[in-house]
């Protein structure tokens, strides 16, 4: 046994540091206060997670209604009534559990932009793409409209000139 000193070993830089880390590499050393509309924007993708949710919730509620109307347009199809009871039944639950897996992401990488992850606004982008189709192309009914709305606004508000100074990477190496 001996007594000499270990070694800690050096911590490894991130694979893809946020900008606060660059900023704290490069030694700008003075922290960018996080602008309010950010703060808005985290608080109108929760709010779009929320009325997707109630939309979804809706439907379930309405479910007699769906399911009318797929008996309705199933013209000459070979299935039960009670298969398509079933298959609508399915639909709506899948619909809302996607509903439910989209709030969640929409107030995590919201909350992640809070923190100027640059990913995470990047992220809110293409879950925007996403939900603007599932809720204008895919899902018409009753609030999809508004989801669709709430996270174009929220996404508009992460591309605002004081958004992209927050977001900023800050001096990179030439």
């Amino acid at each position: 046994m001996t007594d000499e000193p270990r070694e800690e070993p050096a911590e490894e830089p991130p694979v893809m540091p946020t900008a606060a880390e660059v900023a704290a590499a490069w030694g700008r050393a003075e922290p960018v206060e996080r602008p309010q509309v950010v703060l808005y924007a985290f608080v109108v993708w929760v709010l779009a997670g929320i009325v997707g949710v109630v939309n979804a919730v809706v439907m379930l509620i309405n479910k007699q209604a769906f399911i009318d109307h797929a008996i309705k347009q199933r013209r000459g199809a070979n299935i039960s009534n009670d298969q398509v009871a079933g298959g609508a039944t399915t639909l709506l639950w899948m619909f809302m559990i996607a509903a439910c897996v989209f709030a969640l992401l929409f107030a995590l990488f919201g909350y992640k932009a809070q923190e100027r992850e640059r990913r995470a606004r990047l992220m809110l982008t293409v879950l925007c793409v996403i939900s603007v189709v599932f809720y204008l192309v895919v899902l018409q009914v009753y609030l999809s409209p508004l989801v669709a709305a709430l996270a174009l606004a929220g996404t508009a508000l992460l591309y605002l000139p004081r958004s992209n100074y927050f977001f900023r990477p800050g001096e990179l190496p030439t």
